[in-house]
This record gives structure tokens, C-alpha cells and sequence, in this order.
């Protein structure tokens, strides 16, 4: 569809920013020009919810966010769809108009069970030979992504 919907899973991003003080691209930006351009934006980790919450306060991103769940939410956790298949509940979208996009098999197993796009992106532990199997595409970061998405029809 024409839907220009995403759902982020970006927690090794997140502990980058937060943790080591250290962001790809800046991840403020990075949501904001993607709500400008229309996309609904979620984080699901297998961190707890109240964890994950006050990472993405102190990035300044939490506003950003249509949807946030972590693995005692209520939802289940990755690699199992249900977590994602909220997401979609929650934003009145079909699972195949959403994108997860994540660093590890857990996050793209995920997406595939859920029936989305996954896309990987090279940030994590995972190699590229692990994940691009699994994947529907393939990025260095959420850099890289992010031009992706600003510049083509998606």
C-alpha cells in the first residue's frame, strides 16, 4: 500500500545513544523526519517496558512514538509475532504495510512471523551472512536506512 508506516526496533541504536553516548545518526532527527513524511513509529524490545521507556525519555524520542512495548508489556516477546502484531492493532495497520526493522534473528524472525517486512540493519552482533536470509533488506545502519526511506516512494 501507499501507507508509509514503521515499526523500529532499534535498541542496539538506543544503547549506542544512551549507553556509550554514541548515535549512527541522530536518532531525534531520524524519528522526527520520519513522522514528518507520514510514519507511524513503535519500539518493541525484549528489555522490560519501564526500561526501555526512560531510555527513549532521555533520547528525546519517546514523544516520537505511537507504540512502545517491552517483553513484560503483555504481548509476548521476539521471536514470536504477537509483540509486532500489537503494533499493528494499535495503529490500525495490516502487518504487510508495517516494517520492523532490527539488528538481530530474534527481531527478523519476528517480522516474518508477523507477516511485515524485515529489514536488517548491521549494528548488532549479528553478521550480515546471519541476518540477510532472514531479511527483506539489508543496511549498514539506520543511516543508510534512513536515505532509504527519505528519498524513495515506500
Amino acid at each position: 500500500g501507499d501507507h508509509r508506516d514503521l515499526h523500529l526496533s532499534l535498541r542496539r541504536q538506543r544503547q549506542m545513544c544512551i549507553r556509550d553516548r554514541y548515535e549512527v545518526i541522530p536518532l531525534k532527527s531520524f524519528f522526527e523526519n520520519l513522522k514528518s513524511k507520514g510514519f507511524l513509529l513503535g519500539v518493541m524490545t525484549n528489555d522490560a517496558e519501564k526500561s526501555a521507556r526512560a531510555h527513549l525519555i532521555n533520547a528525546g524520542v519517546y514523544s516520537l512514538l505511537d507504540f512502545v512495548a517491552g517483553s513484560d508489556t503483555g504481548y509476548g516477546v521476539k521471536p514470536h509475532a504477537e509483540p509486532l502484531l500489537a503494533f499493528s492493532k494499535q495503529t490500525d495497520l495490516q502487518p504487510n504495510e508495517v516494517a520492523m526493522v532490527g539488528d538481530s534473528l530474534h527481531d527478523l524472525k519476528a517480522a516474518h512471523a508477523a507477516g511485515m517486512v524485515g529489514i536488517a540493519v548491521l549494528t548488532g552482533m549479528a553478521t550480515e551472512d546471519q541476518l540477510k536470509k532472514h531479511a527483506n533488506m539489508v543496511f549498514p545502519s539506520i543511516a543508510e536506512l534512513s536515505q532509504y526511506l527519505l528519498t524513495e516512494s515506500v
